[in-house]
C-alpha cells in the first residue's frame, strides 16, 4: 500500500492512486461543531487524513508595536484584527460568524512617501530554520508537506490599498501604483 504522499503524488502527476485524498477547510465555528461531535483532540486533517500538512511559513522578525489604527480615519470595531500588512478585519455581527469586513489601510493615501514610509512586513529578514525540520517530521508520517506563500501580488496590492482606489490609480499610471506592486512583488521575492 501506498503511504498517503506517495498516492497524492501519483496522482497530481497522473500515475494512477489508490484512493481520492480529502481536502476541505472548516471555519472556526465548524471546528467547535467537529470537536463536539467527534470527541477527538486531534486536528480534523489528522482525523480526515489528509495526506498533506502545512509547514506554515517565514516566521517575521520581531519589530515595534504598530497602531494600525492611525492609518485608518474612521473608528474600527472593537475586536478588529490586523495583518502583518496592517489591513484591519473588523468583526461582523453575529450573523457573520467569522466573516469580517476589510479595512484598507493606504486607502487615502495620495504621496508616494506615504507608500514609502508605510511598515510593509520584514519578508527579507524572515526566520526560515524551522521550516526543513517540519518538512522532515511531516515526510515521517508518510504524507505531503506545503507551503502556502500567501497571497499573489495583486491580492495583497488591492487588500492594502482598497480595489477601487488601486484600480484608479492603474487607470491614471500613477507612480503610487507602480511602487507598491514593486515594493510587493520585492517582498514575495523575498518570502520565496
Amino acid at each position: 500500500a501506498m503511504t498517503p504522499r506517495e498516492n497524492l503524488l501519483r496522482l497530481l502527476r497522473r500515475q494512477g492512486f489508490e484512493q481520492i485524498p480529502p481536502q476541505f477547510h472548516l471555519c472556526p465555528h465548524l471546528v467547535e461543531v467537529y470537536k463536539e461531535k467527534t470527541g477527538e483532540p486531534c486536528p480534523y486533517n489528522d482525523y480526515f487524513e489528509f495526506p498533506w500538512h502545512s509547514i506554515g511559513g517565514p516566521k517575521l522578525p520581531e519589530r515595534e508595536p504598530i497602531d494600525w489604527s492611525h492609518y485608518y480615519d474612521f473608528d474600527l470595531e472593537e475586536g478588529t484584527r490586523f495583518s502583518s500588512w496592517g489591513v484591519a478585519h473588523e468583526p461582523g455581527g453575529k450573523a457573520a460568524m467569522h466573516m469580517t469586513r476589510m479595512r484598507h489601510p493606504m486607502a487615502t493615501f495620495d504621496s508616494l512617501e506615504q507608500f514609502q514610509a508605510y511598515p510593509y512586513p520584514d519578508f527579507e529578514n524572515a526566520a526560515t530554520d524551522h521550516l526543513a525540520p517540519k518538512v522532515e517530521e511531516i515526510h515521517a508520517r508518510g504524507l505531503a508537506a506545503y507551503a502556502c506563500i500567501g497571497s499573489p501580488v495583486w491580492e495583497q496590492a488591492w487588500c492594502a490599498r482598497g480595489m477601487e482606489t488601486l484600480m484608479m490609480d492603474m487607470f491614471d499610471d500613477s507612480a503610487l501604483a507602480t511602487y507598491h506592486f514593486d515594493k510587493i512583488t520585492a517582498l514575495n521575492r523575498a518570502r520565496t
